[in-house]
């Protein structure tokens, strides 16, 4: 007898907790900035930003902070994306892409939601 693992409904319950936001939002960033690299004052503006939208998740409130979590993941990805793949370095390359990855799971959860 085989099941099969949804890893679709996994994904869109996962993107129901506030754990992705307070991951992205939590990533150690250096101060001083690597070659291709973000700005810490865009990190720290976004990360804070994520981590307000985790906070309403917390509270209750998915679909607000789901839409604030989609908002400013989108930004930091828009922002910072062209710079990392150019950089073509292993730190700015993996914050795009959680970045990216948070942008689509929150995404598809604020469009459930409604």
């Amino acid at each position: 007898m085989s099941q099969k693992i949804d890893y679709s409904e996994s994904f869109t319950n996962y993107y129901k907790t506030y754990y992705p936001a307070f991951v992205l939002a939590s990533i150690p960033r250096a101060l001083k900035r690597p070659v291709g690299g973000p700005f810490a004052p865009g990190c720290l503006l976004c990360g804070s930003f994520v981590a307000v939208g985790g906070l309403a998740i917390a509270s209750g409130d998915i679909a607000n902070g789901s839409g604030i979590s989609t908002a400013w993941s989108l930004a930091y990805f828009m922002i910072n994306a062209k710079k990392s793949i150019k950089s073509f370095r292993m730190y700015p390359l993996a914050l795009c892409t959680f970045a990216g990855i948070n942008t689509i799971g929150y995404g598809r959860t604020i469009f459930q939601e409604y």
